[in-house]
């Protein structure tokens, strides 16, 4: 099933689109509080919303919060991103957030387009091996020195708590006592399919996941950094830059 899916400030959010939000990252999350989610919200920029063409019902959305950084390069910080059961499997959501990144990097063509997620689970980490050829942290490298700047500058605008550097060298959003934290049937997997490479690298980097720490994870967004899946998906080539 295709979904309809755009942009809105989260002004233009709807009190029904909030409360439907809500319920579905209630779903798939423990210690979810109207509260923090509310003021979480509050603090983006845009919100991509995911609906139903025939109900307008929402099935999945991610909010985003865009730092301009002291070297002129942009950051997009994507935040909550969920999608309901129902709509597991469609690209509409990746595939609108995709084309509003690569206008904003065609607004800055010489400069960095970083983005930077903090990943809570394996399913969300796996997003970017198969859509990206180079992140980090990664089984192949961590950070280069230029990207812990990035996070370091990034963290301390978006970030009320400290992050910390394992000894793994990788960076973390640790768990507090109210942090989210994924509800068990998303976490539990068959044990063969925990040893997938990626996910034994997601599980070793942050190996409280389940209690809600956070594995901080960054990319430089381009053409040149895309898989082959992620150029069809969003019709793009490196020599034409976009179809």
């Amino acid at each position: 099933m295709r979904y309809e899916c755009r942009s809105y400030t989260v002004g233009e959010l709807t009190v029904d689109q909030r409360e439907r939000m809500l319920d579905i990252l209630s779903e798939s999350f423990v210690n979810v509080t109207r509260e923090e989610f509310l003021d979480d919200l509050h603090r983006k920029d845009l919100v991509f919303l995911s609906t139903d063409p025939q109900t307008k019902a929402v099935v999945g959305f991610s909010t985003q919060k865009i730092l301009s950084l002291r070297d002129g390069s942009q950051l997009v910080f994507s935040g909550d991103t969920i999608v309901a059961p129902s709509a597991w499997g469609s690209l509409d959501l990746p595939r609108a957030w995709g084309h509003w990144m690569l206008e904003l990097k065609d607004q800055r063509p010489d400069k960095p387009l970083y983005w930077l997620l903090i990943s809570k689970g394996h399913r969300t980490y796996r997003f970017l091996s198969t859509y990206f050829e180079d992140f980090a942290p990664s089984r192949e490298r961590t950070y280069s020195p230029e990207e812990e700047e990035v996070i370091v500058e990034a963290a301390s605008i978006l970030f009320d708590r400290g992050i910390v550097k394992t000894s793994l060298g990788h960076y973390l959003l640790p768990h507090l006592e109210h942090s989210q934290f994924l509800a068990p049937q998303l976490q539990s997997q068959h044990p063969r399919r925990m040893l997938h490479p990626e996910i034994e690298f997601f599980t070793r980097a942050n190996p409280d996941y389940t209690k809600g720490s956070e594995l901080i994870c960054l990319l430089n967004y381009s053409v040149e950094n895309m898989l082959p899946f992620c150029k069809r998906m969003l019709r793009v080539d490196e020599g034409t830059r976009r179809s």
